[in-house]
């Protein structure tokens, strides 16, 4: 019987909160709010709070029950729809992100190598870990966002002398607007975390459980964006496809090291690689959910295959997906926040209603099969 641990289901709610968003976003939002960036993060987190309360509101009144079985059992039509939304969100979201890894380690790190081996090599990983389970991805996370946390926090340690403290100053100097059109642009990002409740009970997923994740990554995407005004400047950034990578490569550990860019890659690439297997983790147990008759460990194949497939047919360069970012709000903010809004809605009810005749909580006879995935063992 598989299961997350609540610092686990932290660390993965960091992780899609963190990831992702190093590689696509500080361009554009560094571009728009310049010194002011670290507004439109907190902006950003701020505004899915509430979000974040309301789906741990339903967990709790629905406790050994994922989303996606509330949906399904308490609304077996408008359920399945709304549970479809989220699987056709992530599966999107699931080719975004593999396309953006793909170009990532194509432009970084092999240059020489034909496009379709690094993504057949990053596709065939992400399958792998993601037919695992649940609970490898737990334990895959435990072992590699840590030591990438660590990492961040050391960064000043290498980089202090280069730190100029005139790229932070004024504050709001162009107004309240760009930094609030940044908030917008990095909104999407900060609610993928919204997944937490989809793949993980009530007992775990709390309210508590998603504000550690959320604030924790906040911190991180804030030091990673003042390492990068300090370092680089305001005008610089914006210019770049990936100014937190240019930012790492301004690090020199010694004379004769002057690539410690490299290991730093090498600890980023397998906590991304394990969020690109997230969604699709999330995608397969959601089609579970909704057809008990399938396996989920037998879609990854075929999704994951789906996913590389669509990661080209979407997006031809990357140049075109981080211009899709200033699209992707309008997409993504109304499955992010409108549909837990309308979820919250429908499944409020009062205590007496939640039980059942006998006084017993609906779906208590499920709660093991719902706190495990019994069909990855």
């Amino acid at each position: 019987m598989e299961k997350l641990s609540e610092r686990q289901l932290i660390l993965i709610g960091i992780a899609y909160i963190l990831n992702t968003t190093l590689i696509s976003v500080p361009n554009l939002v560094l571009g728009l709010a310049r010194m002011d960036a670290w507004f439109s993060y907190g902006a950003a987190v701020l505004f899915f709070l509430p979000v974040l309360w309301m789906l741990a509101r339903i967990s709790r009144r629905f406790p050994g029950q994922d989303l996606f079985s509330v949906m399904i059992d308490s609304m077996p039509a408008a359920g399945r729809f709304l549970a479809a939304v989220f699987i056709f969100f992530y599966l999107f979201v699931l080719m975004r992100d593999l396309r953006m890894l793909i170009d990532f380690v194509n432009i970084i790190l092999l240059p020489l190598t034909p496009l379709t081996v690094t993504a057949s090599l990053l596709v065939i990983t992400v399958i792998m870990i993601a037919r695992g389970g649940m609970e490898i991805l737990g334990r895959m996370t435990e072992l590699w966002l840590p030591v990438l946390l660590i990492v961040i926090v050391l960064i000043p340690v290498f980089l202090f002398q280069d730190f100029d403290l005139r790229f932070i100053r004024p504050f709001f100097d162009r107004g309240l607007i760009p930094p609030l059109q940044g908030a917008y642009i990095v909104a999407p990002y900060i609610g993928e975390i919204i997944a937490l409740p989809l793949i993980c009970p009530g007992p775990v997923f709390r309210f508590r459980t998603g504000l550690t994740a959320m604030l924790t990554g906040m911190t991180a995407l804030l030091l990673l964006t003042l390492y990068t005004i300090l370092t680089l400047g305001t005008l610089i950034p914006d210019r770049v496809l990936f100014p937190t990578y240019e930012m790492v490569r301004q690090i020199r550990a010694t004379d004769f090291l002057d690539r410690f860019d490299l290991p730093l890659v090498g600890i980023y690439l397998p906590t991304m690689i394990t969020k690109v297997a997230y969604s699709l983790f999330v995608v397969c147990h959601g089609l579970h959910r909704m057809f008990p008759g399938l396996s989920a460990r037998k879609l990854i194949n075929p999704f994951g295959l789906a996913a590389y497939v669509g990661s080209f047919w979407l997006f031809d360069n990357t140049t075109q997906m981080l211009g899709f970012n200033r699209f992707w709000p309008v997409v993504a903010l109304p499955v992010e926040v409108l549909l837990p809004v309308l979820l919250f809605l429908m499944l409020r009810r009062t205590k007496r209603s939640i039980r059942g005749g006998d006084g017993k909580e609906p779906g208590k006879e499920r709660r093991e099969e719902a706190l495990g995935s019994s069909e990855y063992r």
